[in-house]
């Protein structure tokens, strides 16, 4: 009885474990593959990526948006120049002045504003540009204490000052100006900009400008949006 017990478990472990070996080594394989298909696709993004570095990079065009501009029945589109290297970072900045006070991201190259139905209305600049910065409101005001915008403020580069064929940040920065829906964009600053603020309910701007002799010595003016005067502020 006994030497019949252990044939039968002699049997019974000679199926089982071949099969349990099979099961482990079958996985093994499996996770070595895995591996390997993981590595190979890492190694070709890393080689697409180094391609598209060391390669004239091909730019285009892309719309993001409609955008709301806070208290106006208006919205906006931005637009921005991509490049091949772009499409590797997938993190895309949100756009709500509610949270963020700049209303553009990236290179932003121009501006659609659209009316109510969202038909288009006009763009900010006749050519493209660089919009670096666009702002409605003082970010450390609550935009419900604002009874209305009456304006958007900008930080741009209208044309290539430096020579070198394209619109960047290394070009002259300027500060502007224009109504709620994109009209009568109007520069308000030349060649000494540095950043600006807003004041008294959106009403006003701080400027703060540059001199000749020092980017370290600054000098500050406050330009009135309604009445389109800028004033000297003296720090005595």
């Amino acid at each position: 009885m006994n030497s019949k017990l252990v044939r039968i478990l002699l049997i019974i472990n000679g199926i089982l474990i071949p099969a349990f070996l099979i099961y482990v080594f079958s996985l093994i394989y499996l996770e070595r593959e895995l591996n390997k298909k993981q590595n190979e696709g890492s190694e070709l993004n890393l080689k697409r990526y180094e391609e598209a570095k060391n390669k004239p990079s091909e730019t285009f065009i892309s719309h993001s948006g409609p955008f709301s501009i806070p208290t106006t029945p208006f919205s906006y589109l931005t637009v921005e120049m991509e490049t091949e290297e772009d499409q590797f970072y997938v993190e895309e900045i949100p756009i709500d002045f509610k949270t963020r006070s700049n209303g553009v991201r990236g290179k932003t190259v121009n501006i659609l504003f659209l009316d109510a139905n969202q038909n288009q209305l006009r763009p900010l600049l006749a050519e493209n540009g660089l919009i670096a910065y666009m702002s409605v409101a003082n970010k450390d005001e609550a935009l419900s204490g604002i009874g209305k915008i009456n304006h958007i403020a900008y930080v741009l580069a209208a044309s290539d000052t430096n020579g070198d064929k394209e619109i960047t940040n290394s070009d002259q920065l300027d500060a502007y100006i224009s109504d709620v829906d994109g009209q009568n964009l109007k520069q308000i600053t030349d060649g000494n900009f540095k950043n600006f603020a807003w004041l008294h309910k959106s009403d006003q701007l701080l400027l703060t400008l540059t001199t000749q002799d020092s980017l370290q010595n600054l000098k500050y003016a406050v330009y009135d949006l309604n009445t389109g005067e800028t004033k000297p502020v003296s720090r005595d």
